[in-house]
């Protein structure tokens, strides 16, 4: 030995680079546990890398796992296990799915496609579960990002609006209201899966259910049930349908076979049938029937389910009202049978010239005295109305349509009653009248010739039945409809929606759109200015685009303020409307202003949004609840799409760290397979590495084998390796990205 030589370094850099590093990394994946979509990353053989906070809780949430995918030797939440053979070894019903899903992400990691979409069913035993996968690439890398959306209630609405829709067009055609509750069964049965459907209704004493003609069967294994169910009576509180008559409200049983109160369940035993639910069908809070659904398997209650069948069976309380009002016509045979008192029918007489000559009803009465004009029926008290129908009756007598109505409604009844008194033919028809009080009335009236004894027209015999109540729920129910397509096409567009543009556009089409107008615009809060500023517009709001507005000032800074919708009959003589957005609108113009929230828990708004109709339309509490809902389902969206575009950001961000490092850092999967390289180290793998690359499997680094340099955390130290006339530090570790189970290796040379 004839001397020493020392080498040092400085390793503040490094360390500080390697904290910098594992910061970034952290922050990542608080970033996607924070995202609401169930996500796992993949690598380039299809393993689960990583998965995110949701996915641990759905899996949580929706035992037991796959039977073989995970076990004790094997980490939950799928982490380490190979997600497309997963797919490959899924059989039954959802099969073909998985089968999909493979595909698709094959694709994408061929480089066939950019990306991938489905939308799949994933049922649990006890729930039923819709997702919408969405399948992208890292930017850098060969690693796969797969994130399931959960869109259940997105189907359910559909499934709701869809089932609604065919029920209301087939069961208004129905010959009789026993047709209707078989058509309404079968769809029930077939939409929602159940094996079975009855109806109980009221014996003659009223006291008592008994089986109803109407049935479904959708297999035949449970036929023998009807069967076996014929000869059973239940009073109220007894067995399923009793309990409902009781309550009034639906009632879900699980398991019929293990359930006290049900004394058809040795019948249930014996035809395999477990699950039932009874919804009662109800009139002005009466039961006038009891519908039942029975499945051959044990389901915990499903309130969606319940909802549904609930909706179905207010539709058939409806249509019973109609179908009652119809069948009491037929059944009639003159004016003193359905001329009851109290009753909603209005029996009348009239000459040729139309004038009335004899009138039953006294509801009528009261009904007349509120729409007449003053100077006729109207000028009596209500006392009067309510206790001397005969005064008001013949005050009417001797008075023609346009002394009683309002000149549309009489003009309507008028022309019906002339064309009866020119061709002898009965007509039928709704009439609506607007009332002189303000009220809109609607009747369903009858009008038929009046013959003498040569078989002359004399005049006519009308009969009149009250069916405001009738249309206004059938007003509801369309106004319901509405809501649900819109909410659905609005929805499905969203989740198209890459960017937060792009989704504030589609929201504002989608919206004018479904309250039939053209204007409109979306204003957002931006923190760094304190300022509402124009993001999209449409029709006389593009005049507007410069304009800045102060949280409080106006009617968009109020409503952002207050986080309330503000209606406007007229903007332009608003109170809210000052200068300088008020001399900028124009006259003539009312509309509504709400606020745009941001989504998430505790988000506040994130900006308003109006919608503009020119008067004298206005916007009606139905569709300000319609646009509330736009509003939830947008911001919902836009809090995703910040989310992601973070996420996103975050990645390149932390790639650019990666990429301007003085060392060479290298990532291995489990195999040693190298997953990411920066630009120092595709140079340093040229001279130490064999002429390895992103894709290849690293064995040795100079003259050291791999295995030599991948070491515990607690053994790692720079080690120098040796090629040619080269000298190379080089340190390895493992990437800790699972507590328990290492799932690749970083290297780093110098």
């Amino acid at each position: 030995m004839i001397g020493i030589i020392g080498v040092s370094s400085d390793n503040s850099e490094r360390s500080r680079l390697q904290s910098q590093l594992q910061a970034s990394e952290q922050f990542a994946t608080a970033t996607l546990d924070a995202l609401p979509a169930h996500i796992a990353v993949l690598d380039r053989a299809g393993e689960i890398v990583t998965v995110n906070r949701s996915w641990r809780a759905f899996g949580d949430a929706n035992p037991p796992a796959p039977p073989g995918a995970f076990s004790e030797s094997r980490p939950a939440y799928g982490i380490g296990v190979n997600y497309l053979t997963l797919c490959d070894q899924v059989r039954g019903p959802e099969q073909a799915s998985a089968q999909a899903m493979a595909l698709g992400i094959r694709a994408v990691l061929g480089g066939v496609s950019e990306d991938f979409e489905l939308e799949y069913p994933s049922h649990s035993p006890t729930e039923q579960h819709w997702f919408h996968a969405r399948v992208t690439r890292f930017a850098a890398g060969g690693n796969l990002v797969i994130a399931h959306e959960n869109v259940t209630a997105c189907r359910w609405a559909e499934r709701e609006s869809h089932l609604l829709l065919a029920l209301t067009r087939v069961i208004s055609d129905a010959e009789s209201f026993d047709a209707a509750l078989t058509l309404a069964l079968s769809l029930i049965c077939e939409t929602a899966g159940w094996n079975f459907g009855e109806v109980w209704v009221p014996a003659a004493d009223g006291e008592h259910l008994v089986l109803g003609a109407p049935y479904y069967c959708r297999t035949e294994d449970v036929f023998g049930f009807r069967g076996m169910s014929k000869h059973f009576e239940f009073s109220p509180g007894v067995g399923l349908p009793g309990r409902v008559m009781a309550s009034r409200k639906p009632v879900w049983i699980p398991d019929v076979t293990l359930d006290a109160n049900f004394p058809r369940a040795p019948l249930a035993r014996a035809v395999g049938i477990k699950t039932a639910v009874g919804i009662p069908i109800l009139t002005r809070d009466t039961v006038q029937a009891v519908i039942s659904f029975f499945l051959t398997q044990a389901q915990a209650q499903d309130d969606k389910m319940v909802a549904l069948i609930a909706a179905v069976a207010a539709q058939l309380g409806v249509e019973f009202q109609r179908k009652q009002a119809e069948e009491a016509l037929r059944r009639s045979e003159g004016r003193f049978r359905v001329a009851l008192d109290n009753s909603p029918m209005v029996v009348c007489s009239q000459d040729r010239e139309l004038r009335y000559t004899w009138m039953h009803n006294m509801a009528f009465s009261q009904k007349i005295a509120m729409a007449s004009p003053q100077g006729t029926a109207s000028a009596f008290s209500q006392k009067t109305a309510m206790h001397s129908g005969l005064t008001i009756t013949r005050d009417v007598l001797g008075k023609t349509d346009a002394d009683l109505f309002p000149p549309d409604a009489a003009a309507r009844i008028i022309a019906i009653k002339q064309r009866v008194l020119g061709s002898g033919v009965a007509e039928r028809d709704e009439v609506r009248v607007d009332t002189f009080g303000g009220e809109t009335m609607f009747c369903d009236l009858t009008v038929e010739a009046l013959r003498d004894e040569r078989g002359n027209i004399a005049g006519l015999t009308c009969a009149a039945v009250d069916i405001t109540e009738l249309k206004q729920n059938e007003e509801a129910l369309r106004q319901r409809l509405v809501e649900l397509e819109t909410l659905h096409t609005v929805s499905a567009a969203l989740r198209t929606a890459r960017t937060r543009d792009e989704a504030l556009t589609c929201l504002l089409d989608e919206t004018l759109a479904a309250l039939g107008t053209e204007h409109g615009a979306i204003w957002l809060y931006h923190a760094d200015s304190g300022e509402l500023r124009h993001a999209v517009d449409r029709g006389w709001f593009q005049g507007m685009t410069e304009t800045l507005i102060k949280p409080g000032e106006g009617i968009a800074g109020t409503v952002f303020a207050s986080g309330r919708p503000h209606i406007s009959p007229d903007f332009s003589r608003d109170p809210l409307a000052r200068p300088p957005v008020g001399t900028q609108l124009p006259a003539g113009w009312g509309g509504v202003c709400l606020p745009l929230l941001g989504g998430g828990a505790d988000a506040g708004p994130a900006g308003v949004i109006y919608v503009s109709v020119a008067l004298p339309q206005r916007i009606t509490p139905e569709q300000v609840r319609l646009l509330e809902s736009l509003a939830e389902v947008a911001g919902a969206t836009m809090h995703r799409l910040q989310l992601w575009q973070e996420t996103q950001e975050q990645a390149r961000r932390v790639q650019q760290i990666v990429d301007t490092v003085p060392q060479g850092v290298l990532l291995l999967d489990a195999d040693g397979r190298i997953v990411q390289a920066n630009p120092m180290a595709s140079h340093d793998l040229a001279l130490i590495g064999g002429g390895a690359g992103v894709g290849d499997i690293l064995t040795h680094l100079g003259d050291h084998p791999l295995g030599e340099l991948l070491v515990p955390s607690r053994q790692q130290g720079w080690r120098q390796v040796q090629a040619a006339t080269r000298s190379f530090e080089a340190i390895a570790g493992r990437s800790e990205m699972h507590p328990r189970r290492p799932t690749g290796w970083w290297c780093s040379t110098m």
